[in-house]
C-alpha cells in the first residue's frame, strides 16, 4: 500500500567489490530524462517489496538479485506528485549488468557521486551511499588518533565527533590529523550537533572554519528523540540524523531511552539517513535496520575493543536482515 498516496517506487544501490556504484542515465524522453539515477522503478500492485527490486533490476540490468538489505526510505514531493522511494542495499547478484533498455550505465565511486546529475529525490540515496552500517564515537582526539589506523585498517569508514568534543577541541592539532587519516582512506567525518543549535552552526562560519582545518570529508548529523526536533533537524540541512538515545539491553524502551518501536515511528517521519544511536553494541545494527535506520552509532566505549571483532559481529547481525531468493 502506498504511504501518502504516493507513487511506489523500488531502487537498488549496487556495489561491486571494488566500493564503486551502479548508476544509470535516464532516457531524454522520460520524465527527468538526462539525469542520473539509481537502477529501480514503479512496484506493481501487489507486489512484494523485494520481489519488485528482483523484478525491475532484471528488467534494467539483466541480473538476478539473490539478497538485499533494505536501506533508505522516504516520501519525495514533486509539484505534480509524490514519490515513495524504497531503496534495497544489493548484496548478491547473479550476471553482468548493462543497459538492457538501451540506457546508459557507468560505476561510480560514491565519493563522485556528487559530480552527477540527479532527480532531486536521489540526494538522500547519495548520501546514504558513502555512509557505512556502523559508525563509531571517537573519544579525546588524543586517544582517537592512537588508533585510529587501526580502526581504519579493520574497515570502518566513518567515524563521529560529538558536540562536546567539538567545542572542547576545535583548535586542537589533533583534529587537524585525525582528519588527515581519514581522508587517506576515503573515510566520513560525522560532526554531531543538536537540533537547537545546528542552525547557527551551520550557517556561520565555524562549519566552514571546521572543513578547512581537518580537509576531509565531513557530514552534520543532528542528534533527535522527538518529532519536532526531527523537523528542525530536516528542515536546517542536517545530512543525517541520530535517533535515540536507546539502551540495547531491552528491545523496549528503558529508563531515560526510548525502544526500539518508537525508533520505527520516528524514522518514518525522515527523509535522510537515519542512525540509532546510545548504550548500543554491535549486534544492534540488526534491530536498527529493522527499525528503517541505516545502521548504528557505536559510543566512544568501542573505541578500547578490538576493531575487527567488532565490525566483524555488526556484519553477522546485519546479515540476518538479508531478504533473500528463494531460488537459493
Amino acid at each position: 500500500m502506498a504511504r501518502n498516496n504516493a507513487i511506489q517506487v523500488v531502487a537498488g544501490l549496487i556495489r561491486r567489490r571494488d566500493g564503486k556504484i551502479l548508476i544509470c542515465l535516464r532516457p531524454k524522453h522520460l520524465d527527468q530524462g538526462g539525469l542520473w539515477e539509481f537502477p529501480g522503478g514503479k512496484r506493481e500492485d501487489g507486489e512484494g517489496r523485494f520481489d519488485a527490486l528482483r523484478r525491475e533490476l532484471h528488467e534494467e540490468l539483466g541480473i538476478e538479485i539473490r539478497s538485499a538489505v533494505p536501506l533508505l526510505r522516504l516520501t519525495h514531493r514533486y509539484p505534480t506528485k509524490s514519490i515513495d522511494l524504497d531503496v534495497w542495499e544489493v548484496t548478491a547478484w547473479q550476471g553482468s549488468a548493462f543497459g538492457r533498455e538501451g540506457q546508459k550505465v557507468e560505476w561510480v565511486a560514491p565519493s563522485q557521486l556528487d559530480h552527477y546529475a540527479f532527480p532531486s529525490a536521489n540526494k538522500a540515496i547519495i548520501t546514504a551511499a558513502r555512509l557505512p552500517r556502523v559508525v563509531v564515537t571517537l573519544p579525546d582526539l588524543a586517544r582517537s588518533l592512537a588508533a585510529l589506523d587501526a580502526w581504519l585498517n579493520a574497515g570502518a569508514r566513518c567515524f563521529l565527533l560529538s558536540s562536546q568534543h567539538l567545542k572542547k577541541n576545535l583548535d586542537d592539532p589533533n583534529l587537524t590529523q585525525v582528519g588527515q587519516h581519514i581522508s587517506r582512506s576515503d573515510a566520513t567525518l560525522v560532526v554531531d550537533l543538536p537540533p537547537e543549535t545546528a542552525t547557527e552552526f551551520v550557517s556561520g562560519e565555524r562549519l566552514e572554519c571546521l572543513r578547512r582545518q581537518i580537509d576531509c570529508d565531513l557530514l552534520v548529523a543532528y542528534a533527535c528523540h522527538t518529532p519536532a526536533q526531527l523537523e528542525r533537524a530536516q528542515k536546517a540541512g542536517a545530512d543525517m540524523l541520530l535517533v535515540g538515545p536507546i539502551l540495547s539491553t531491552d528491545f523496549e524502551a528503558g529508563e531515560g531511552a526510548i525502544g526500539w518501536s518508537e525508533t520505527l515511528r520516528l524514522v518514518a517521519k525522515t527523509v535522510i539517513p537515519t542512525f540509532a544511536f546510545g548504550q548500543l553494541e554491535p549486534e544492534d545494527s540488526a534491530h536498527a535496520i529493522l527499525s528503517g535506520c541505516q545502521g548504528v552509532v557505536l559510543p566512544a566505549n568501542a573505541w578500547s575493543t578490538d576493531p575487527i571483532s567488532v565490525l566483524k559481529t555488526a556484519a553477522d547481525a546485519m546479515s540476518r536482515t538479508e531478504v533473500a531468493d528463494d531460488c537459493g
